[in-house]
C-alpha cells in the first residue's frame, strides 16, 4: 500500500507539452526523451504534482473535481503515480518542496513538435530539380539562428528538428547548433547532399549519432545519373563517402531519391546497393513542380501512379526488417495531426530570412519572426490548417492531379493553378486568400 502522506513532485528534468488533442510528458532517457501521452484526467494529476501536495491531497481535490467515489479516485491516482515513479517521472518525499512542473505549449492552439530549419540557401550544387533553386542564396545570421533555436526548445518544446538547406554543412554555425540541440535532448536529423565531406561534417555526424539523431542523404541514381542530375562529377563519390562514414559510426542513414528520368531498374539496383551498405530507409518520390523543377517537367517520366507502383515493387522485392521503403511524405507522418501531416500546426519550417512556412515544400509564409511574435505566427498556422482537410479522393475525384496532390497541402496549392478550377481550394476561402497573397508577393 502506497504511503499517501508523501509529497508528489515532477522532477525538474521532466516537462509537459500541452496540446489541444493529446498532451505529452517528456521524460529524459539516454540522450533524448521518451514521450508519454496524457489525456485530461492524467493532466489533472500531473498539474498537482508540484511538491506542495501529498498524494492524499491530490486525491481529495480530484474527488471534488469529479464528484466520484473516493476509493475509486484514490486507486486511479495511486496507480498512475506508481507508473510515473517507475519511469523516473515523479519523486515522493516526506517534506513539502514546492516546484511547479515546466509546462510548454498550449491547450488553446497546436504548437509545433517538429521544426525544419533551412539554415542557408547556399549550395555547392545546382540540381536540376531543386524546388528552392538553391545556390547563392542567403543564410541565417548567427544571433537570429540561436535565438530561434532557444525559442524552439524553451518556449515551443519541439521533439525533433531537421537541419537542411540549401546545403546545411556550408553554414558556419552548424556544429554549435547541433551541440545546442543535442545538449537539450532534441532529436536532430540533417538532410544533405553529402558534398561537404569534411572533418566538421563528421563531427556533426558523430554528435547526432550519440543522441538518437539521423542523417538523410540525397542520391538520385547510380554514379552517372546522379552526377548528371546534380551537375557535379564528384557528387556521387562524395555522397557515398558521407553515407559510408555515417553507417560505420552507427548513425541511421536514410536515402532520398528524386525521380526525374532515371530507368526503373536503376532505382531498384540503387536500392539493393544501399541495403547492402547498411542504410536503414530508402525514400523516393516524384519532384514537386516548383523552382528549377519547372524546367524538367517535360523530361520526367515519373508520375505519382508510377512512383506508387515502384514503391510497392521495392517493398515486395527489396524491403527487409532493417531496410524500409517509403515515400518522401513518410518523413513526418505517423499520425502527427490525425489524418494530416500537421503542416502549419505541429510542423513548421523557417527559412534563412526567418520567414515561417507551414512545411518545407510550401513556398508561402504564415509570418516572419523579424516582424511578428511566435504567438501571432502560430495562431495564423492554426487558423489556416487546423481542422482543414488536405486534398482528398472525394473532392478531387475528377481531377488530373488527384494522385499528385493526395493528402498534401503543398501539392494541392501548387497544382491549383494548373487546372481551370480547383474544387478543393475553391471551398477554402482562407487558404485561397493565403495562397493568392503569397503568389502575388513572390511574383509567380
Amino acid at each position: 500500500m502506497m504511503d499517501d502522506t508523501r509529497y508528489a513532485r515532477i522532477p525538474a528534468a521532466v516537462w509537459v507539452k500541452r496540446q489541444p488533442d493529446v498532451s505529452l510528458l517528456a521524460i529524459p532517457n539516454k540522450g533524448g526523451y521518451v514521450y508519454a501521452g496524457m489525456n485530461d484526467e492524467v493532466w489533472e494529476i500531473v498539474s498537482r504534482c508540484d511538491g506542495s501536495r501529498t498524494i492524499r491531497d491530490i486525491t481529495d481535490e480530484l474527488v471534488q473535481v469529479y464528484h466520484d467515489d473516493p476509493g475509486k479516485v484514490s486507486g486511479f491516482v495511486q496507480s498512475f503515480i506508481d507508473r510515473l515513479r517507475n519511469i523516473g517521472a515523479l519523486d515522493l518525499s516526506v517534506e513539502s518542496e514546492c516546484s511547479m512542473p515546466r509546462v510548454l505549449g498550449s491547450c488553446e492552439m497546436m504548437t509545433p513538435e517538429y521544426a525544419i530549419l533551412e539554415l542557408t540557401h547556399r549550395c555547392p550544387l545546382s540540381c536540376r530539380h531543386c524546388f528552392l533553386s538553391a545556390g547563392r542564396g542567403s543564410s541565417m545570421e548567427s544571433g537570429e539562428l540561436f535565438a530561434v533555436a532557444a525559442a524552439l526548445v524553451d518556449r515551443i518544446g519541439i521533439r525533433g528538428v531537421q537541419l537542411t538547406g540549401g546545403e546545411p554543412f556550408v553554414h558556419p554555425d552548424i556544429l554549435d547548433l547541433v551541440e545546442f540541440f543535442v545538449k537539450n535532448r532534441v532529436a536532430v536529423t540533417i538532410t544533405t547532399s553529402g558534398m561537404i565531406d569534411t572533418e566538421l561534417t563528421r563531427k556533426c555526424i558523430r554528435k547526432i549519432g550519440r543522441a538518437n539523431g539521423s542523417l538523410q542523404v540525397s542520391v538520385d541514381g547510380l554514379r552517372e545519373s546522379h552526377n548528371r542530375i546534380r551537375g557535379n562529377q564528384n557528387s556521387f563519390a562524395k555522397a557515398m563517402s558521407t553515407i559510408s562514414y555515417s553507417v560505420a559510426q552507427g548513425v541511421p542513414v536514410a536515402i532520398a531519391v528524386s525521380l526525374l528520368d532515371q530507368p526503373e531498374q536503376e532505382i531498384k539496383d540503387l536500392a539493393i546497393m544501399m541495403r547492402e551498405i547498411g542504410v536503414y530507409r530508402f525514400r523516393l518520390g516524384a519532384v514537386s513542380m516548383q523552382g528549377r523543377a519547372l524546367s524538367v517537367k517535360s523530361e520526367s517520366g515519373w508520375d505519382f501512379d508510377s512512383v506508387g507502383r515502384l514503391i510497392a515493387e521495392l517493398k515486395k522485392e527489396v524491403q527487409t526488417d532493417h531496410f524500409r521503403i517509403g515515400n518522401f511524405e513518410e518523413q513526418f507522418s505517423g499520425g502527427v495531426d490525425g489524418l494530416t501531416c500537421g503542416a502549419g500546426t505541429k510542423i513548421i519550417c523557417i527559412d534563412p530570412d526567418l520567414d515561417v512556412k507551414p512545411c518545407p515544400m510550401m513556398q508561402c509564409f504564415i509570418g516572419n519572426l523579424r516582424a511578428q511574435s511566435w504567438k501571432e505566427i502560430l495562431q495564423e498556422g492554426n487558423r489556416l490548417f487546423r481542422g482543414t482537410e488536405p486534398p482528398n479522393s472525394v473532392e478531387c475525384s475528377g481531377c488530373t492531379f488527384k494522385e499528385r496532390c493526395s493528402r498534401c497541402y503543398a501539392e494541392g496549392l501548387v497544382n491549383s493553378s494548373r487546372v481551370a478550377c480547383c474544387s478543393w481550394l475553391s471551398e477554402r476561402s482562407g487558404l485561397t486568400k493565403f495562397w493568392s497573397k503569397n503568389v502575388n508577393h513572390r511574383g509567380q
